[in-house]
């Protein structure tokens, strides 16, 4: 009978010994996050994406940018993310980190968006998006005002009205290819680039608009899609040379005349038309198309 107790109080213990060393054995689950996608790529204008994030605990997101942002920024598990970008109106390529992060591991995207291009096409023109700068540049962003060009005269210096009649920039009736301040392949619009393009409300829409700020008329081409903006910058009065400005319209050179008269490009609050007219020493801002 003893040696009987014995050996089930042998068995108990080595079944109990067993079950400790067993315990001991298993091996706690370690914490992961993955990402089905480790690059995204945006176009200019922005826009969104989702890929989706495999984890074994919660996890939250962290931005490195402004401009880049991730719905929701917590979770836990596979989870659909949405990646939304805004639209970069800076020249320059743009990268962005966003972080997923779960207990100790982490899993890193990196996001990439192109610069706003140097041009657009609208209905069939290929417009610049930014204005004409000092001479043979063009400025950072497309809200900046850049440079105020006298009818026919490729630098900034200003003549006022008496001065400008006499010199021989009054005397053509076409802006003269060496006198344009455009960047090397671009030129002052002409008339004709306006009403096929800017101004033919049947393929381009006119929207007034702000910009960072800044006030001005946005067309867009209804097919594509793709838009300039040009703000209201103002004009350089030509009997004193002083900057006047209204936030409430504004007037861009082209390369036509009429008499001793320019015709302009003028938009203010839904209008954007050809019907204005000015002294060719005026000073005004050139939005400028791509040479072809």
């Amino acid at each position: 009978m003893r040696k009987k107790t014995l050996r089930i109080f042998s068995l108990l213990v080595s079944c109990l010994l067993l079950l400790i060393f067993s315990g001991c054995c298993e091996k706690e689950e370690l914490p992961y996050i993955r990402s089905d996608a480790n690059t995204l790529s945006f176009e200019y204008e922005g826009g969104s994406q989702t890929i989706t994030i495999s984890s074994n605990g919660e996890w939250t997101v962290l931005f490195s940018e402004t401009w880049c942002r991730a719905l929701p920024r917590k979770g836990k598990g596979d989870l659909t993310v949405t990646v939304t970008v805004y639209e970069n109106e800076s020249p320059k390529e743009r990268k962005a980190l966003l972080r997923f992060v779960c207990d100790s591991k982490n899993v890193d995207i990196i996001v990439t968006q192109s610069p706003t291009p140097e041009w657009v096409s609208i209905n069939g023109v290929k417009w610049a998006t930014r204005n004409v700068g000092e001479p043979g540049t063009f400025v950072e962003n497309p809200e900046d005002y850049g440079e105020y060009y006298q009818w026919n005269k490729a630098t900034t210096d200003f003549l006022l009205i008496d001065d400008y009649y006499k010199s021989v920039y009054a005397d053509s009736r076409s802006w003269l290819p060496a006198n344009d301040p455009s960047p090397a392949g671009y030129r002052v619009p002409t008339w004709e680039d306006m009403i096929y393009s800017l101004l033919n409300s049947e393929y381009v829409s006119h929207d007034w608009t702000t910009r960072n700020g800044v006030k001005g008329m946005k067309f867009t081409d209804r097919a594509t899609g793709k838009s300039i903006f040009l703000p209201a910058t103002g004009y350089r009065y030509d009997f004193d040379g002083v900057l006047r400005q209204n936030v409430n319209y504004d007037y861009y050179w082209m390369n036509a005349t009429i008499g001793s008269m320019v015709y302009l490009l003028f938009f203010r609050n839904g209008r954007a038309d050809d019907t204005s007219f000015a002294m060719c020493s005026y000073g005004l801002p050139i939005r400028c198309c791509l040479i072809e």
